[in-house]
């Protein structure tokens, strides 16, 4: 199976668009979004970079929020969400520190897009994708819900993803107290969140390995 990547300057050309900034000329965004929703519908994958973690570039452009709506309405569209290595790791040592403080920082910067507030080199093109989203999409209100959705289910699958992969560290199910410890932080964390079902998953990680090391009496 032959794998295609979408390098965004090349399947839409921006360098034609500073070209034509360059001479002054309008630029038709019309025939831009027929290119863009084109290679979206065609590619149907689409991968979003989270860099730096702390304030994503990604989230703070006009086109890159409008391209991950438009994969998010596609039945048949994958959706990518990514850290680079080092950023994701940085994020996972937090969780071992303070999983509450370090998760919620993490939330408030991705779970807060508002697509107003987004921009765009081209101001023309932010106004016509505002007036896209405004008209065409149920408004700005549920395009922020949805991609804040998505945002929402990438943290919470990662934190998930991190703590299986503690426990698969962990020889034969023995006590580890980081482990165990991690298990019990991010439960809080996911009870908070009103995760009730993957909390108490959490939890009972916590009570298998307390009960391994020190049997029942001592609860």
């Amino acid at each position: 199976k032959k794998v295609y990547v979408w390098i965004c300057c090349l399947c839409n050309n921006q360098h034609r668009v500073v070209e034509m900034k360059k001479r002054k000329e309008d630029i038709p965004f019309e025939e831009f979004h027929k290119v863009f929703h084109g290679r979206v519908t065609g590619i149907r994958h689409v991968l979003a970079m989270m860099s730096p973690w702390t304030k994503p570039e990604y989230l703070t452009r006009v086109w890159c929020i409008f391209e991950l709506f438009t994969a998010s309405m596609m039945e048949d569209c994958k959706i990518t969400i990514e850290m680079p290595e080092r950023e994701r790791e940085d994020f996972l040592e937090g969780l071992d520190e303070s999983a509450l403080k370090h998760a919620g920082k993490l939330f408030s910067v991705l779970s807060s897009t508002d697509v107003e507030k987004a921009e765009a080199s081209v101001l023309s093109d932010r106004e016509n994708i505002l007036n896209i989203v405004k008209n065409e999409t149920g408004g700005y209100g549920q395009f922020n819900v949805a991609i804040n959705g998505l945002i929402r289910t990438w943290v919470l699958q990662l934190i998930k993803d991190a703590a299986r992969s503690r426990l698969d560290d962990v020889v034969d199910g023995e006590y580890d107290k980081d482990c165990a410890l991690f298990h019990s932080r991010v439960g809080i964390l996911f009870w908070r969140l009103g995760e009730l079902e993957t909390a108490l998953k959490m939890y009972r990680v916590e009570l298998m390995m307390v009960e391994e090391k020190f049997g029942s009496d001592h609860l």
